[in-house]
């Protein structure tokens, strides 16, 4: 290989790197843990929004953490949780978030389906 491939090579592997590490200033990280002990019926049909993006979740385990970074795209980053815990349908609204700046929010989901939360600005340590 010559120094000219090998430059050109070099190149290109900074920039996938550079790439791969790119996430939108304003990203909400989310990490949700469902803090029951073994045997308990799981929580279902689980959706974290974030402005427009969102994800979900068929189920998740007692014991569970699962985790997401959603970019709001434009719109309002405010977080919206929703769930079934038990027969009963539930959901979570997110505190007040400004837009163009990112969040980390750690939510964790009692066995009786009650929410308590922790969030900061990122960069910080929540997940």
């Amino acid at each position: 290989m010559q120094a000219h491939d090998r430059t050109l090579l070099a190149a290109s592997l900074l920039g996938l790197g550079l790439l791969a590490g790119c996430r939108s200033k304003d990203t909400v990280r989310v990490r949700l843990t469902f803090d029951a002990p073994a045997g308990t019926r799981p929580l279902e049909n689980v959706t974290v929004f974030a402005g427009a993006n969102k994800s979900s979740w068929p189920t998740i385990a007692a014991g569970e953490s699962v985790q997401v970074a959603l970019p709001p795209e434009g719109e309002p980053p405010d977080v919206l949780l929703t769930y079934k815990a038990g027969p009963a349908p539930r959901q979570w609204r997110g505190p007040s978030i400004p837009r163009g700046v990112g969040y980390a929010i750690g939510i964790h989901i009692a066995p009786d389906g009650s929410v308590t939360e922790r969030h900061c600005q990122s960069p910080c340590d929540l997940p």
